[in-house]
């Protein structure tokens, strides 16, 4: 923009001077009645760099047809001013433009100072994408030496210097073609802003924010002091060596204001970049907070703590929603280390707020943040008795919001009086509802955790009345016929018993087979309801017994190993292993089809873990879910109870691997030797 401005008034002022030239106005020609005028060939070279300068900034996006339309414009331009420079050099003054308006100029023509910045501009123009070194643009400079030298011709204006302004014997510049020289310098400097020199001006760091203030102080207040001290030496005022004196002095005292007053804008803008800084790393702290958090009870108050700390707030408060009653109600406190805003945290625990009372209600009412400068003035804040007592004052709030709507106030105090910080509020606007999608979906898992609890709850009772019915069944069918068969038998011994002695002792002796029968069923029971080897010899013989027997009845080839096992274990950690290695090694003997297996035991210092591996046709877990499967909930279940872990992988014809890992609740140190059996 600044670039184009800078084209637009030169064209506008060369276009005013070529009007003056045609229609013999001279205000138009030298502004200054009785100064030196722009000539011709001037205004015209002018339009010719300002149209280089305009299509130079059109071109900047890669436009390869107007790039050349602007160098040839600037070639035009370079032409002129270089022969006007060796028309000088030469010692003649080639007057390019008095074929035109020879009785107007005289023997009057370009002067030498002019033609030398036109070759400067030209040459900026040509150069302005070149680039020597690394971030170094020779345009700049020489941008820089053409502004100089019309700078000067400006100041000579000013200060009324009339050989100041030109060269020695030749006219001096004219004021527009002065103001257009430096003009198009600054502007044309501005065509690439992101580039070296002016890339510092113009960038939106603390460096740039200081060039852009000491910059336009450095040119305008030497330049408007020195202006001072002529006028008052001319009108006697001050000698030459007290205006200089009073001179340097007014110069260090408005260069030192500047520069305090400068540091103190560095100062706040610091002081905004810090805030900012904090607000985003509250932001990602609550974030990280949430993202590991495996609960509300966990998350809330790392949150609380988490931005008190961060953004240097003593007190924060949490108040959850109440449906029921239609009321706020405080769950959580924060305080920072030197325990201020005790009182007001008691008060707190001890009350209510409904819709529009104190900041939790007016939060809620709005559903948007809310900022107090002072809490003891507030004239809606009930707790302010005790906020005077902790020597609190400003506070903020915002709310908790979550799909289904309102959840809750989190509210923040300091003992600061703080002004109202708009972007920390739509800041925590944000955060809120973060936090309220949190609360929603920590909630919802936690309902369907229950749900899902609940369904193997079912289940296992499920699975516990099939049990008891096939309990019953057996009773029934094993033990109670043959109860009922030895009862018959015996009421016809006794009836008709048998004349010979050893047809008596043959039928006692079938008698008495059928009651070994039937104690070995009631043993056999007995020991499905409760393993009695697990407490008499415990976990290392009940498990190879279970093994023996499954070996012996089922034809089940079963290799048990152990190692390192404690010389006493926990009933429950004892129970756990042996039912899980029980209904593993059933599994296998039913659905696997294997022929051999593996059960490993394993003890360490802090736990035991158990290996079941078989090498049948395997199934996938995931298939028995809803179906049955009742064993393998009811070995995760007995797992989870006492905080252990179990896995297991099955692919389809690989086999099937159980691993069980059960911390020991009982640590001894005698142990027993590796056996394999």
């Amino acid at each position: 923009m600044m670039s184009r401005a800078a084209s637009g008034f030169a064209l506008v002022v060369s276009g005013s001077v070529l009007l003056g030239w045609q229609f013999d106005l001279p205000i138009l020609r030298s502004i200054l009645p009785g100064r030196a005028a722009m000539s011709p060939l001037t205004a015209v070279t002018f339009v010719l760099i300002a149209t280089a300068l305009w299509l130079e900034t059109e071109s900047s996006g890669g436009h390869r047809p107007i790039r050349w339309l602007a160098r040839a414009a600037a070639s035009l331009a370079l032409l002129v001013g270089l022969v006007t420079v060796f028309g000088y050099d030469l010692g003649e003054n080639l007057s390019l433009d008095q074929s035109r308006f020879l009785d107007r100029l005289g023997t009057d023509g370009i002067e030498p100072h002019t033609g030398l910045c036109f070759v400067l501009l030209s040459a900026a123009l040509l150069l302005l994408d070149s680039e020597s070194r690394p971030r170094v643009w020779p345009a700049q400079f020489i941008l820089l030496i053409s502004a100089v030298i019309s700078l000067t011709s400006l100041l000579g204006y000013a200060y009324g210097a009339e050989a100041g302004y030109g060269l020695a014997r030749y006219i001096p510049v004219a004021l527009p073609t002065a103001a257009t020289f430096f003009v198009l310098s600054v502007g044309t400097l501005w065509a690439r802003p992101g580039r070296g020199l002016v890339a510092v001006v113009t960038a939106d760091d603390q460096g740039g924010v200081l060039a852009r203030r000491l910059l336009p102080a450095a040119i305008l207040v030497p330049a408007f002091l020195g202006w001072l001290r002529l006028v008052a030496e001319h009108r006697g005022l001050l000698s030459t060596e007290l205006g200089i004196a009073i001179m340097v002095v007014v110069s260090a005292v408005l260069l030192t204001a500047l520069i305090v007053a400068t540091c103190q804008s560095l100062h706040r803008v610091d002081l905004i970049r810090k805030a900012g800084e904090r607000r985003l790393a509250t932001q990602y702290a609550t974030t990280a907070i949430l993202g590991r958090a495996s609960s509300l009870s966990e998350a809330l108050p790392q949150i609380l703590e988490a931005i008190g700390k961060n953004l240097d707030w003593s007190l924060a408060i949490h108040w959850s929603f109440d449906a029921e009653q239609h009321v706020l109600q405080c769950a959580d406190t924060w305080m920072a280390p030197s325990g201020t805003g005790q009182a007001l945290a008691d008060q707190s625990r001890r009350m209510t707020f409904p819709n529009g009372v104190g900041l939790p209600g007016r939060i809620w009412s709005s559903g948007r943040s809310a900022w107090i400068v002072d809490v003891v003035r507030d004239t809606n804040f009930p707790r302010a008795p005790s906020a005077t007592v902790d020597g609190l004052h400003g506070a903020f709030g915002f709310p908790v919001v979550g799909p289904s709507g309102f959840l809750g106030v989190m509210e923040f105090f300091s003992t600061e009086i703080r002004e109202p910080d708009d972007a920390l509020l739509e800041m925590f606007d944000a955060v809120g509802r973060q936090i309220g999608q949190f609360i929603e979906r920590t909630i919802a898992q936690a309902e369907v955790e229950r749900a899902r609890r609940a369904a193997e709850a079912g289940r296992l009772l499920q699975a516990q009345e099939n049990e008891a019915r096939r309990i019953a069944r057996e009773l029934h069918d094993d033990l109670g016929q043959g109860l009922a068969l030895l009862t018959v038998k015996m009421d016809l011994l006794r009836q008709k018993p048998p004349e010979a002695a050893d047809q008596l002792g043959a039928r006692m002796q079938e008698l008495l087979a059928h009651v070994r029968h039937l104690s070995s069923s009631v043993h056999d029971l007995s020991h499905q309801l409760h393993p009695s080897k697990l407490e008499q010899l415990g976990l290392v013989a009940a498990i190879g017994g279970l093994c023996r027997e499954l070996t012996h009845h089922h034809g089940l080839k079963i290799e048990f190993t152990h190692d390192q096992m404690p010389a006493a274990i926990s009933p429950d950690t004892a129970l756990c292993l042996y039912r899980i290695a029980q209904e593993g090694l059933q599994n296998a003997i039913k659905h696997s089809g294997a022929q051999q297996a593996e059960v490993a035991l394993n003890g360490a210092a802090d736990a035991i873990s158990l290996r079941i591996v078989d090498h049948g046709r395997g199934f996938d877990p995931r298939q028995l879910h809803g179906r049955s499967g009742l064993g393998l909930v009811s070995m995760r279940e007995r797992v989870r109870f006492l905080g252990g872990e179990i896995a297991i992988d099955s692919p389809p014809s690989g086999g099937t691997r159980l691993y069980v890992r059960v911390p020991l609740r009982e640590i001894v140190r005698e142990t027993a030797p590796p056996r394999t059996g």
